[in-house]
C-alpha cells in the first residue's frame, strides 16, 4: 500500500500504487459517487481500497451479495444521474450478464463503468475465461488498460465515454494490470456527481415491450457508431515506430512487446505497434489507418484470438491480403498467460532473426522446484470442518471414497489437496448443493455431502437449498 492516502492526494503527486489502488484513484478523480461490487480475485482490492481510505470522502461503497445484485445497484444510481462503478471478476460477469444485457437497450444517465477482471493462467480463478467477447454479446462499449497509470486514467475515461454514448462502459483488466505496481502521477479530482432526477419512461425502461425493444435495439447500433469518433478526444488508440511488420497489442500484452522490442536496435524502423485500447466496438477506421503498409501483421493479446479473428475480418472485408500471425496460426498459445520469453519468440519469427530472450527466463528453466499445492492455511477452522467430515464418513461405516464430498467456490477448495483429499468438485458458486442433488435423484443410493461456504451460500447457495428440500432430497449441506 502506499504511504500516502490515495484518495485524497493531491493532482500531479507520484504514488507507487497497485493497479487496483490506483483505479480506485480514479472512482475518486471521475466523480464516481455510488461503488459496487462483489469480491473475487483479482478484482477485490478496488472495494478493499476504497473502504480503507474512503474516511471523509463523499463516497457510497458497497459490497453487494453477488455481482448482479452489485449491478442492478449501480444501473439504478446511474438511472437517477449518479456515476457509479461496479466491480467483479470474470467469472461474475457471467452472473450479471442477464441485467447488463436488458442494461444495454435502456442506456443510462450517470456514467456506468463495469469493471471485469479477467484471470489469464488462471491464477485464482476456475477457468481462463476471455471477457471481451461480452462485449460483443452485450454491445456495450469495452476499453482495456495496459499499467496501473492506465487503469486509473481509463476509469476515468470510462465515465465520460459512458455519458457521451448514454451506455454502461466495460473497463476490462487481467490479474497483472490488477497486481501490478508501478508509478501512478494523480491527476484532479471531481466532485461526486449523485443524483439528479429519474423521469418515468416506460419505453426506455420496461423491457415487456417488443416494438420498444426493437426500437431501443436500433438505438443502441446507433449509439456504437459514435463511439470511434468520441475516443479520439481522450487519446485512446495509439501508434509507434513506422515498419512494415506491424505488431497489434492491447492490454498487458503491450508491456511485453515494449521489453521485447528494448533489446532489438532501431526496433521503431523495422516494427510498428499498434495498441487497441478499444476492444469494442472494433476501431476499424484506426486500424486501417494504422496498418496501411503493413505485410505481416501480429497480433499479441491476452487470451482467446479476439483480436486477431477481427483484423482478419476486417482485412478481408477491404480485401486486403496480409499475413496475420498469432494464436490461430500458432505463434502463441491458446493457453495461458503471455511472457516475454513467449512474446520475444513470435516477434523473432516476423523478424527472421532471433531476439535474445529475459536473462530471468533462462535461469528459471535451469532450476527444479518440486511441486507445492497449496494447502488451507495455518490454522484454518476449515482444516478442522473437513477433518470432522471425514471422522463422520468413517464412523458411519463408509470408506472415504464411497461417500462423494461437492465442494464450492472460496479458499477452503484448498481442502482438495494434501493432505485432506476431501472435496471431489468444484464448479461454480452454488453448485455443490444443485450436483449433490442431482447426484442423488439420479439413482445414487448413498449418502452425499455438500460443502459451502457462507459467502458463497448468501451468493449463490440459497436457492439450490430451497430446491432441495422443496424436492425433499436426503442430502447433508455443511455450511462453512
Amino acid at each position: 500500500m502506499s504511504v500516502l492516502n490515495p484518495l485524497k492526494a493531491p493532482a500531479g503527486v507520484r504514488l507507487a500504487l497497485m493497479g487496483n489502488e490506483a483505479i480506485a484513484r480514479g472512482v475518486i478523480e471521475s466523480g464516481t459517487y455510488v461503488v459496487t461490487g462483489y469480491p473475487g480475485t483479482p478484482s477485490s482490492e478496488v472495494l478493499m481500497t476504497l473502504h480503507e481510505y474512503s474516511e471523509g470522502l463523499d463516497l457510497y461503497a458497497e459490497w453487494a451479495v453477488n455481482e448482479r445484485v452489485a449491478f442492478e445497484i449501480a444501473l439504478g444510481a446511474s438511472l437517477g444521474g449518479a456515476r457509479s462503478l461496479v466491480t467483479m471478476k470474470g467469472p461474475g460477469f457471467n452472473v450479471a450478464s442477464d441485467p447488463i444485457l436488458s442494461a444495454a437497450y435502456s442506456g443510462v444517465n450517470g456514467g456506468l463503468t463495469i469493471l471485469v477482471a479477467d484471470d489469464p493462467g488462471p491464477i485464482t480463478t476456475q477457468t481462463e475465461q476471455d471477457s471481451r467477447w461480452y462485449a460483443k454479446l452485450s454491445k456495450l462499449p469495452m476499453i482495456t488498460p495496459s499499467s496501473p497509470q492506465e487503469a486509473k486514467d481509463f476509469t476515468v475515461v470510462s465515465q465520460l465515454l459512458s455519458e457521451d454514448v448514454m451506455l454502461p462502459v466495460i473497463l476490462r483488466t487481467t490479474t497483472r494490470v490488477n497486481h501490478a505496481v508501478s508509478e501512478v502521477i494523480t491527476g484532479d479530482v471531481r466532485p461526486p456527481k449523485k443524483y439528479r432526477e429519474f423521469r418515468k419512461d416506460p419505453p426506455r425502461y420496461v423491457r415487456a415491450g417488443m416494438a420498444w425493444n426493437l426500437e431501443r435495439h436500433k438505438w443502441l447500433n446507433n449509439q456504437l457508431k459514435t463511439v470511434e469518433g468520441l475516443v479520439r478526444k481522450y487519446g485512446l488508440n495509439k501508434v509507434w515506430g513506422e515498419g512494415s511488420s506491424c505488431v497489434v497489442v492491447e492490454g498487458v500484452s503491450y508491456n511485453y512487446v515494449m521489453e521485447v522490442l528494448s533489446r532489438v536496435e532501431s526496433w521503431e524502423r523495422k516494427i510498428r505497434v499498434v495498441k487497441v485500447d478499444v476492444l469494442y466496438p472494433i476501431p476499424r477506421n484506426f486500424l486501417l489507418d494504422s496498418l496501411s503498409g503493413c505485410k505481416e501483421i501480429l497480433v499479441v493479446e491476452e487470451l482467446d484470438p479476439y483480436l486477431e479473428e477481427s483484423i482478419k475480418a476486417l482485412l478481408q472485408d477491404q480485401d486486403l491480403r496480409i499475413k496475420v500471425f498469432g494464436k490461430l496460426s500458432g505463434y502463441l498459445p491458446l493457453e495461458g498467460e503471455l511472457n516475454t520469453r513467449v512474446v520475444s519468440q513470435a516477434v523473432s519469427r516476423i523478424l527472421g532473426h532471433e531476439v535474445a530472450e529475459p536473462y530471468h527466463d533462462g535461469m528459471i528453466k535451469d532450476l527444479e522446484v518440486p511441486t507445492r499445492p497449496p494447502p488451507l492455511c495455518p490454522g484454518c477452522p476449515h482444516r478442522n470442518s473437513y477433518i470432522a467430515m471425514l471422522l463422520g464418513i468413517a464412523k458411519a461405516g463408509y470408506k472415504r471414497d464411497e461417500i462423494p464430498v461437492f465442494g464450492d467456490i472460496g479458499c477452503y477448495a484448498l481442502s482438495v489437496n494434501p493432505p485432506l483429499n476431501a472435496i471431489w468438485t468444484e464448479h461454480s458458486m452454488g453448485a455443490s448443493i444443485s450436483m449433490a442433488m442431482g447426484l442423488k435423484v439420479g439413482g445414487f443410493d448413498k449418502p452425499v455431502i455438500a460443502t459451502i461456504g457462507d459467502s458463497t451460500f448468501f451468493h449463490a447457495g440459497i436457492q439450490p437449498l430451497i430446491e432441495a428440500v422443496n424436492k425433499r432430497v436426503d442430502l447433508l449441506v455443511l455450511v462453512l
